[in-house]
């Protein structure tokens, strides 16, 4: 059904003007020319919208606008007026009558971008998706809630109780775009207690919305309310339109956010990524890797680092192709990623090298794991290719609390031009150091 606007206008050519606005905007248009007519179309028909004339042939816009928010349909809908005065008495006389928006008639290609502006905000039927935790004990008003909110798009979660409530927030892997919650509630826990226990979440679950009902008519205890880190409250006896408004706004601007950061997380995951391997990149690596040393000496556990060089791989390019040496890259890569510990580094060193380091690994384990990586890496087979490469491994030492992790490379380095010079496609071992 569409919306409908009532338009008045005692001149006709800003009322074909609105017209023609509104109609484009997908609005069904009644005309009045005075305030009689208007109040008389009102009797007959609900608006969602009206616009006003500020100088009307039987009245003024002002007075006509106290008149028509003294109606019940008429008081909560958006009103706007329109006028050529710019003086501040009689614009703040307008808005303490009701008027919603006041917008000038001077310019006509300014009042129909303002009028389209705001009645596309007004009317913006959008769909809204995201999960709402509800948290009311009251069964009469959380069905009638729980159903304004699914008839926004939105999935509701009903709990009688804070502690319920919190329960699933913290062990229920989907995201929470709202948590709406009554203060009183069935158990020991009230509505206070629920957000306080939501901001000391250590995870990004801590800064989910929380929209607060409340009885108290207070404005210091509403002020109170936002103090403890609620984003927002609305008063009872709840108006659908009111909640709607406040719980729409709250959800939009979690979800912008949600989207901005995951923006970020990708642009992030992209500057420190090898796109070819998905393994991490070198500039990763130089910021990483004193840290895991760091930590290594710090806590004294075992730590080795794996040097990888493909065998051959300026042949396979100039015998196969770029494109060939690509496939052999991130095949190596795949191969890597998949033989990984969580705590283990992966990264593409450069060109064909690669190097792995593996925190709480001796030098015996790091053998061992190089040796199923280069059995693995040999029986890759792309497209038909024998593929072989040849390892280095270092260990950091035990007793030498300043090596640093280009000591460490520098011997696994090293070691891997021994496998070279061996025969490739086996594991050297660097130096012995004390583990």
């Amino acid at each position: 059904m569409k919306p409908k606007a009532l338009v008045i206008e005692p001149t006709k050519l800003y009322g074909q003007l609105l017209t023609e606005i509104l109609s484009d905007l997908g609005i069904e248009v009644f005309i009045a020319v005075d305030g009689k007519s208007a109040l008389s179309l009102i009797t007959k028909q609900n608006f969602d919208f009206a616009c006003i004339s500020l100088y009307l042939p039987d009245d003024s816009g002002i007075n006509l606008c106290e008149k028509i928010r003294q109606i019940s349909s008429m008081k909560h809908i958006p009103i706007v007026m329109l006028t050529s005065e710019q003086d501040k008495e009689t614009l703040n006389q307008g808005l303490g009558a009701g008027i919603t928006e006041i917008l000038q008639k001077s310019n006509a290609h300014l009042l129909c971008t303002g009028i389209t502006r705001f009645v596309k905000h007004i009317f913006d039927n959008e769909a809204l998706s995201g999960n709402v935790l509800y948290i009311d004990d009251n069964q009469t008003s959380a069905d009638i809630i729980t159903n304004l909110l699914s008839d926004m798009g939105l999935k509701v979660t009903h709990k009688r109780s804070a502690e319920n409530a919190f329960y699933l927030l913290k062990t229920d892997s989907s995201n929470v775009d709202l948590v709406l919650t009554d203060l009183v509630l069935e158990g020991c826990m009230t509505g206070i207690a629920l957000l306080s226990q939501i901001r000391d979440l250590p995870d990004e679950r801590k800064r989910t919305p929380v929209l607060i009902m409340t009885n108290n008519q207070d404005p210091a205890r509403k002020i109170e309310l936002l103090k403890l880190g609620a984003n927002d409250y609305v008063s009872k006896p709840i108006m659908p339109e009111e909640l709607r408004a406040r719980v729409k706004t709250l959800i939009t601007n979690k979800q912008l956010i949600d989207q901005v950061q995951a923006h970020e997380q990708e642009i992030r995951i992209m500057a420190e990524t090898d796109q070819l391997t998905q393994l991490f990149n070198r500039h990763r690596l130089a910021e990483m890797a004193p840290i895991f040393i760091s930590q290594a000496i710090r806590q004294k556990h075992p730590l080795s680092t794996v040097v990888i060089d493909i065998d051959f791989f300026k042949a396979i390019n100039d015998t196969h192709g770029h494109g060939m040496g690509d496939l052999v890259l991130a095949s190596v890569g795949k191969v890597i990623k998949e033989n990984c510990r969580d705590e283990d580094f992966a990264a593409r060193f450069g060109g064909e090298e690669f190097v792995l380091i593996l925190p709480y690994c001796n030098q015996t384990d790091a053998f061992t794991k190089a040796e199923t990586l280069r059995k693995k890496i040999e029986q890759l087979q792309p497209q038909g290719l024998t593929v072989t490469a040849s390892f280095g491994v270092s260990t950091l030492s035990s007793d030498d609390d300043d090596q640093s992790f280009d000591q460490l490379f520098s011997i696994a380095d090293k070691a891997v031009y021994a496998s070279k010079e061996n025969g490739r496609n086996q594991v050297s071992l660097g130096q012995p150091t004390a583990h």
